[in-house]
């Protein structure tokens, strides 16, 4: 999603100003004008590298609870296994 906006506020910006331009709407296009699908794209970027921020953090911290509950069970069989 985040190239997918680039790549489009890329050849948005390339485009002459005045320049008729359409925003998808579900299964329809609507005249929007340039300057806000450029903010639109914007937004869309700034959100979607947020999320990713989140979601990397999210797993790390489930990639160390999924070694702390590894660690536990070999203990665990470990000390069974006495």
């Amino acid at each position: 999603e985040e190239n997918r906006a680039r790549l489009t506020k890329r050849e948005l910006v390339s485009l002459p100003p005045g320049r008729a331009t359409y925003k998808r709407v579900g299964r329809m296009f609507i005249r929007t004008p340039q300057a806000d699908l450029e903010t639109e794209l914007d937004q869309t970027v700034e959100k979607v590298g947020k999320e990713l921020t989140g979601l990397r953090s999210q797993e790390e911290y489930l990639g160390r609870q999924v070694k702390d509950a590894q660690q536990a069970i070999s203990e665990l069989m470990f000390a069974h296994a006495r």
